[in-house]
């Protein structure tokens, strides 16, 4: 990929957008140049696109890398355009959005495609700084139900040296003892109409220490979160399910799987 800040410089004043260089630099292995654009501070991130559930070739997502500094108002995006070779896709993000290195699928980054108008507008709250989180949705789903059953939780903290070694809380929980990897389960379909509404995608984790895998599955509009408790040693590889199949029936929210171990 050539030069990001001459891309981002060149498409932007192209659209008569306001671009600066500044002499702040990125020291970390991702991320680079900042620009000052439109008097709002900048960082340039390179990002690409991946297909998110190889059942489904068509949907696919990019990565979102949340840099370890607290400067940008703003992060520039850029990826390069596989239809189109030599063309870029410019993604402005107010940095307040992205709270951990994360994806977002293409319907949700349609509305920060190309949206330079974002950069002179006053947006509300944070939305313009750094709010590293700690604790993710999934993991407070998770603490959530399992208080609600007086269940024994809590998250395992790690220490992030990229993060000058603040702890956060983003893959495991221990529940009543047990070591859980927690996972998102995200349904094959954007739409509650759509055909894979009711099938989830469900990875298997890298690790082999966790005795149990919780998948959070994306809760339809009105309903409480469903989980898919799973022992460790029964996900073999990435797959898909049906939420009315009759492995899934097994683990729909089978806390007492975790009790009776």
């Amino acid at each position: 990929m050539k030069n990001l800040s001459d891309l981002v410089s060149n498409c932007a004043r192209a659209l008569g957008v306001k671009v600066e260089i500044t002499s702040k630099r990125n020291r970390g292995a991702r991320g680079g140049t900042f620009l000052r654009i439109e008097n709002r501070l900048c960082q340039i991130v390179p990002t690409r696109s991946f297909v998110s559930n190889p059942d489904y070739p068509r949907s696919r997502s990019a990565f979102l890398y949340l840099p370890r500094n607290q400067f940008p108002e703003f992060l520039v995006y850029v990826r390069g355009d596989a239809q189109e070779p030599g063309k870029h896709i410019f993604y402005i993000v107010p940095s307040g959005d992205i709270k951990k290195d994360t994806s977002f699928v293409k319907q949700t980054l349609q509305k920060y495609e190309n949206a330079w108008h974002l950069l002179r507008e006053i947006l509300p709250g944070g939305r313009t700084k750094i709010q590293h989180r700690e604790l993710s949705p999934a993991i407070r789903s998770i603490l959530e139900a399992a208080s609600n059953m007086q269940f024994l939780a809590f998250p395992v903290e790690r220490i992030d040296g990229f993060r000058r070694g603040t702890p956060y809380y983003q893959r495991q929980v221990r529940v009543e003892g047990k070591l859980c990897r927690v996972m998102t389960a995200p349904r094959c379909s954007d739409t509650m109409d759509g055909v894979g509404w009711s099938t989830v995608h469900l990875r298997a984790p890298r690790t082999e220490v966790d005795e149990f895998v919780i998948y959070v599955v994306t809760p339809s509009e009105g309903d409480l979160t469903n989980f898919i408790i799973v022992p460790r040693n029964e996900v073999k590889k990435n797959t898909t399910r049906s939420l009315y199949g009759s492995w899934t029936a097994q683990y729909l929210d089978a806390w007492h799987l975790i009790k009776e171990d």
